[in-house]
């Protein structure tokens, strides 16, 4: 889905990420729960420019916006973690397209050699939506979520760069 645009994050998104990062349907399967303010989540967006290996995209759909990723570099530059969520929820439909766009923007244009995933286990769409574009599971974190309403298990999943033959690359 060529479409798709990674807006780089600005304090003028602070009031849709916290939307979006306190939705019930979000907040569910990440390892906390977070309560702000439209203030707090700007400052945070401003901390994380001077974040080592750190950057993070609105993820847009034309002009809407529709999800947040982010990523975090490993120190050899080789090798990147990272998460994402879809906020709006008129564009679920567009989930599975995240990873793909993802993954080959950061392989086949940065060269990286692997990405990894952390999934919650209770979280079986996302699961299998990751196996199925090649990602395998590499460790477990018990009770990675322990909150009152959810507890299970994190699932850290690998995607070599070699797997990306499997991907529509575009």
């Amino acid at each position: 889905m060529s479409n798709l645009v990674f807006s780089p994050v600005t304090t003028a998104d602070a009031a849709q990420l916290l939307d979006w990062r306190t939705s019930e349907r979000v907040t569910r399967y990440m390892r906390t729960d977070f309560e702000g303010t439209v203030e707090g989540q700007a400052n945070w967006i401003e901390s994380c420019v001077k974040a080592a290996g750190f950057r993070h995209w609105v993820v847009r759909r034309g002009d809407t916006p529709f999800a947040y990723l982010s990523v975090q570099t490993d120190s050899s530059g080789r090798t990147a973690d990272w998460a994402y969520y879809i906020g709006n929820e008129n564009m679920l439909m567009l989930g599975a397209y995240v990873p793909l766009a993802f993954h080959n923007k950061w392989v086949f244009d940065f060269g990286y050699e692997a990405t990894f995933a952390d999934v919650a286990e209770a979280n079986e769409a996302v699961h299998k939506l990751h196996a199925s574009h090649g990602y395998v599971d590499v460790s477990r974190e018990p009770n990675g979520i322990d909150k009152p309403y959810i507890k299970c298990d994190i699932i850290r999943m690998r995607l070599d760069a070699g797997a990306s033959g499997r991907l529509q690359h575009g």
